[in-house]
């Protein structure tokens, strides 16, 4: 991550460089069964419904891949960003 004057911020010497990923919920009315996508970005000038937060850590044996973790996270006043 960058701060705002351009330098590498270090969150964890354990997660991945860029290991850090976001994306957001959207409602494809596209289909029928009305099926949630996740996409990278969010330009809705409110929250959105979800929001999908995945890390990859380096495992410290260099002999094991590493470990994604990912979490989504309801926000229950958000809106779906119905694609349009």
């Amino acid at each position: 991550n960058l701060t705002q004057n351009g330098d590498q911020e270090i969150l964890s010497t354990q997660v991945k460089e860029g290991g850090l990923k976001f994306s957001y919920a959207y409602l494809d009315t596209k289909t029928e069964d009305k099926q949630i996508i996740w996409q990278d970005q969010w330009s809705k000038p409110y929250l959105p419904f979800g929001v999908r937060v995945q890390i990859t850590f380096l495992n410290t044996d260099p002999s094991e891949k590493e470990v994604v973790v990912q979490r989504d996270i309801l926000v229950p006043i958000g809106f779906w960003g119905q694609e349009e």
